[in-house]
Order: structure tokens, then C-alpha cells, then sequence
């Protein structure tokens, strides 16, 4: 009888849906018998939906309020008890409560915890919740040495030491892949992400329209893929700076593949990551990425060869990365060709598969 796992995530736009579809291509031979519960304050993405239904994954999905609401975390422990689950995987850290309660009463479950956000960009609450999991999970998963090195430094205990685990994201490498691109003319800078505070849109709003006024050709563009609480602020940034940004809402992933093939440039301005799925995604379909030096980025790029890092919110420094590609299309075609043959070699979903079938079968 095959073993179940149930995954709790996140049901809107995040890094989650991605990680978790990558681990579930990467068991092709459907090792495990998969089960997905969405939670979140919004509905589950209808492109979740819809992988979930093509792939033969059953989900359920559940709307909660801001904050603690203690009313869903009744419910998913009645599921976790319906389902029976062997081993659950807990991306939202805030959900702890049903699924550590559930193992209390089951403790042949394996409760493994991914913690996911930068650590640096924790809020004190998150930092709570992060205590909690770790102190009742049997694996901590977390996504670079870094991250393993900064939680052990906080929890300085032997016993957390052992809980973790180093997996990074992984991505279908064969679905983004590169696509044809008008070869700049004009050239199409882009960045895709949640619109919300962490992210530094204004320092590549800011870039961009030093770009335009510095260059009389080719033409840019700006695209901007995403939605979230930030919107109608960059909105007002990109009118007042008279920059013309194609904001093309939230994609699903068919639409996203094609936004990120019609770029010349991938940026991502941010103020911190635990690890990029967009980066990942931009490096897989070939692109030049300009990306923060900071903190869950860095240590994905190697700048100069698979990327470019500038200084993180300095308009005047990732200006200059943008003309260094735009002036010299070889370096941009090398660095691209260099970030897919990473990308395949790092992130592909079977090496994250056969992670995370180590982790389940201990």
C-alpha cells in the first residue's frame, strides 16, 4: 500500500504551488499517493485547480480570516483525521497548529516543516510561528546552507541541528524552457512576482526610466507579471516617471511561460528571498537575469557568468547592469546560455524528487 502524503499550502499566488508541482512531477512513477489542501485568505488559484485535476491529485481547499482562525484550523485537523495522512508537509508555518495536533495524536506521522521565507524579512509573529514548528516537526527543510546556518545560530540546539535539512527548489526545466525572442528591438525587460512590500519594484521603475532617458535606440519596454497589495502604488510611480509599464496582472502558468519567452532581460528587485522560484524559472528559460545582491539571491547567482547582481535599492547600479547587457548582446546571449545549463543541472524535478523521497522514506 503506497504511502500518503498530504501537502498544506498556501492557495494563492506565491513560491508554494510551484515547489509543491515540482515535487509531485518528479514522482513519475507515483510512488506516493498525493493529497493537497490549499489554505489562505484567498481562494485556491484556478491554475492549481486545474494541475491538480490533470495530474489525478485530489485537493481540498480552505478559506480562512487574517490572523488565527480557529474555525479552519478545526477543520483541516477533521481532514487530516478523514485522510490519514503518513507523512504531512507543511509549507504555511501559520498552519502549524492542526497539523502538529494531528501528529500528537498520531505520532507515527511524519510532520516535516519547510520554512521558506528569508530570514531577515521575518516578522516577530512569523518568527513565533517558526519556533512552534520546529520544536514539533521532525524535519525542518530549508533551502540553502545559508538558511541551515542562520536557523542553527538562532536555535543554537544539537537537536535542531539534526531536524535539518538543506533541499533546494526545484522547477520543470522542460516546461521552461527557451522560447523565440525579437532580439532587442525593442528590448523587453521584465520581472515577475507578488506586488507587495519585500519586493523592490520602485528601484526598477526608477532604473528604467534612466534607461529610456539615457538611450535614443533601441525602444524598451517594461512588463511588470503579478498583483498584491503594492499595485496601485506602482501604478501611480510608473505614471508619475511617464515610463509606460505593461502590468500584466497575475498569469497562470501557461501565460507566465510565454511572458517570461517574449523577454529580453529578466530583473528581480527584491529586498530578500529564502531562494527565488522566479529567478529559477527566468535562468530555465534562458534569459540574462539582473537580480539583488541580497540575502537568498546571491547565492543563486554567480555574478558575471550565470547572472548579474547590483547593489540591492540602487537605482544608479542596476542602471548600469541594464546598459552593460543592452550594449553588448554577447555577454547577455553567454550569460543566458550559462544560466539554462545551471538551471537543468540544479533545479530540474527529478533531483528535488529524489530529495524528498530520501526525506519521506527515513
Amino acid at each position: 500500500m503506497k504511502r500518503k502524503i498530504i501537502h498544506l499550502l498556501y492557495s494563492g499566488l506565491g513560491g508554494h504551488g510551484s515547489d509543491f508541482f515540482s515535487i509531485v512531477k518528479g514522482d513519475a512513477q507515483r510512488v506516493y499517493d498525493t493529497e493537497a489542501f490549499f489554505c489562505g485568505i484567498e481562494p485556491v488559484l484556478e491554475t492549481y485547480r486545474e494541475k491538480c485535476q490533470q495530474a489525478g491529485i485530489p485537493y481540498q481547499s480552505f478559506l480562512k480570516r487574517r490572523g488565527a482562525d480557529f474555525g479552519v484550523w478545526k477543520d483541516l485537523y477533521r481532514a487530516f483525521r478523514k485522510a490519514r495522512p503518513s507523512v504531512i508537509v507543511l509549507y504555511t508555518l501559520s498552519l502549524i497548529i492542526p497539523a502538529a495536533l494531528y501528529r500528537l495524536f498520531n505520532p507515527k506521522v511524519k510532520l516535516i516543516v519547510r520554512d521558506t521565507q528569508a530570514h531577515h524579512l521575518k516578522t516577530a509573529m512569523e518568527w513565533r510561528w517558526l519556533r512552534i514548528a520546529v520544536g514539533r516537526a521532525d524535519k525542518v527543510v530549508v533551502l540553502s546552507e545559508a538558511s541551515a546556518l542562520e536557523l542553527n545560530k538562532r536555535y543554537s540546539s544539537e537537536k535542531i541541528r539534526r531536524k535539518t535539512v538543506v533541499i533546494p527548489n526545484g522547477i520543470d526545466t522542460d516546461f521552461y524552457s527557451p522560447g523565440f525572442r525579437k532580439h532587442y528591438d525593442p528590448v523587453v525587460i521584465g520581472m515577475q512576482s507578488r506586488l507587495q512590500p519585500i519586493k523592490d519594484h520602485p528601484t526598477l521603475f526608477q532604473a528604467f526610466a534612466a534607461l529610456k532617458q539615457a538611450s535614443i535606440s533601441p525602444g524598451f519596454e517594461l512588463h511588470i507579471a503579478g498583483d498584491g497589495p503594492t499595485m496601485s502604488q506602482l501604478v501611480t510611480l510608473s505614471e508619475k516617471l511617464r515610463i509606460g509599464v505593461n502590468f500584466a496582472g497575475m498569469l497562470d502558468e501557461p501565460a507566465l511561460l510565454s511572458f517570461m519567452q517574449e523577454l529580453n532581460i529578466y530583473v528581480h528587485a527584491t529586498f530578500g528571498e529564502m531562494m527565488s522560484t522566479s529567478i529559477m524559472q527566468a535562468m530555465a528559460c534562458g534569459l540574462p537575469v539582473v537580480a539583488s545582491d541580497v540575502w537568498g539571491v546571491n547565492n543563486m547567482i554567480v555574478d558575471g557568468e550565470t547572472g548579474l547582481l547590483y547593489k540591492s535599492a540602487d537605482p544608479g547600479d542596476l542602471l548600469a547592469k541594464l546598459k552593460l547587457l543592452t550594449e553588448d548582446p554577447a555577454k547577455a546571449d553567454s550569460i543566458a546560455a550559462a544560466a539554462r545549463v545551471y538551471a537543468i543541472r540544479e533545479f530540474s524535478v527529478d533531483t528535488l524528487f529524489k530529495r524528498y523521497d530520501q526525506l519521506f522514506s527515513e
